[in-house]
């Protein structure tokens, strides 16, 4: 199922009892519902790391967040709280592909899974899926020189993305 998608599997009742003696005359049943944890899609590609400072770049995200603000790589961190999914990683990808505030779990390979928000865009997501139909992610750092940078890129094509929202 779906990530949130509800399905009630029994249905409950309301128990009733005597007010008076608190005998119960009939107990309460709870209601049992499945919720999803799956993702809407699921895609492959490849994944390379930016620092905040790279050449031309300002530290600053492209998208602004939920709440119309701006985030800086560098001032605000490399992560998001998101209200439903928490602490999340900031990315970049082809907003044509991926709306801002897109939800995704990353897989490439070398570093750990990890959940994921659409913040940032960048001409070279937009011309890998232009130019040869891949889609690249590029996993944000503070710094050019930050540790583990090279460890996200894997460029195999194999990446896995579990697309668990589709932008704000």
């Amino acid at each position: 199922m779906l990530y949130d998608e509800e399905r009630v599997i029994s249905n409950g009742s309301d128990g009733y009892a005597v007010a008076e003696t608190g005998d119960v005359l009939i107990e309460p049943v709870n209601e049992v519902v499945e919720v999803g944890r799956g993702p809407i899609s699921i895609v492959s590609g490849s994944t390379t790391g930016y620092g905040a400072d790279c050449v031309g770049c300002s530290g600053n995200v492209a998208c602004s967040t939920l709440d119309g603000k701006t985030h800086n790589l560098i001032n605000d961190g490399i992560y998001y709280e998101d209200s439903k999914y928490g602490s999340v990683r900031i990315i970049a990808a082809d907003n044509t592909l991926f709306d801002c505030g897109t939800i995704m779990k990353i897989d490439n390979g070398i570093i750990d899974p990890f959940m994921a928000i659409v913040m940032d865009t960048g001409g070279a997501m937009r011309q890998a899926w232009r130019n040869e139909n891949k889609i690249l992610i590029d996993i944000a750092f503070s710094y050019e020189s930050s540790k583990g940078i090279y460890n996200a890129t894997n460029k195999s094509g194999n990446v896995t993305f579990e697309v668990y929202r589709n932008g704000w």
